[in-house]
């Protein structure tokens, strides 16, 4: 199953420690958006600052993007996108990127369904090298389908299944296959730190057992099916 978001004020969310410490991160989820706009988030590790955390969502109307801030930087949103990852409306699209903790900033990837990319190649996108880099140690706050910091905020319209997070960077053709649908747990097992699955028990995390609160009855409703 997955989780199905009103684009409103429903979230699953966490004030708790998350699961990872640091950098480096890699998020990935299935995710079905119904409309879109700026600074959306499907998941976001934060903290309790202002704009102080990392996760994916949406840039403008059209593309997905990882996306971080520093509140000690003044408080500015920055993010990454690779090209021609066109936002699909009311489609199931596998969004994946991941954050350094050194000058690259961060990559995202964005592939479809069938596992091709929406981009020309496989080659990645660099951040800007003069942005800041987010070097927060402890992650106190944890958001599924909005950003969840010392406010919620940009709730994400549509549904979302299979987040996972991992305390590595995946490869390309890893990347790959989680879009072809291999579940999470056969991607990097012992680095894998997060992991909400498709089922019924919402807000459920498999990786590390940790709670969240679901805020608004978020509900749940069918997906692609998963290998494994």
């Amino acid at each position: 199953m997955a989780l199905s978001f009103n684009g409103i004020n429903q979230s699953l969310t966490r004030t708790a420690s998350a699961s990872i410490t640091g950098q480096p991160i890699t998020f990935g989820s299935w995710v079905y958006p119904t409309t879109t706009s700026t600074s959306l988030f499907f998941v976001n590790f934060g903290t309790t600052g202002t704009r102080s955390g990392t996760g994916l969502g949406t840039w403008t109307n059209s593309r997905w993007a990882l996306m971080w801030g520093r509140s000690d930087t003044g408080g500015g949103l920055f993010r990454v996108t690779a090209a021609n990852n066109t936002i699909v409306l009311n489609q199931w699209q596998y969004v994946c990127g991941y954050m350094l903790n050194d000058s690259t900033s961060a990559i995202p990837q964005w592939v479809d369904q069938s596992g091709i990319y929406a981009s020309t190649s496989d080659a990645l996108t660099v951040y800007d090298e003069n942005a800041p880099i987010l070097t927060t140690t402890t992650w106190t706050r944890m958001g599924i389908g909005a950003r969840q910091q010392n406010v919620v905020d940009g709730f994400f319209p549509g549904r979302v299944a299979e987040t996972a997070a991992w305390n590595t960077i995946l490869t390309v053709s890893e990347m790959r296959s989680l879009a072809k649908g291999v579940k999470p747990t056969y991607i990097r097992p012992n680095n894998l730190k997060f992991y909400m699955p498709g089922i019924r028990e919402i807000g459920q995390d498999l990786a590390q057992g940790l709670t969240f609160t679901n805020n608004n009855s978020v509900s749940v409703i069918e997906h692609p099916r998963r290998y494994g």
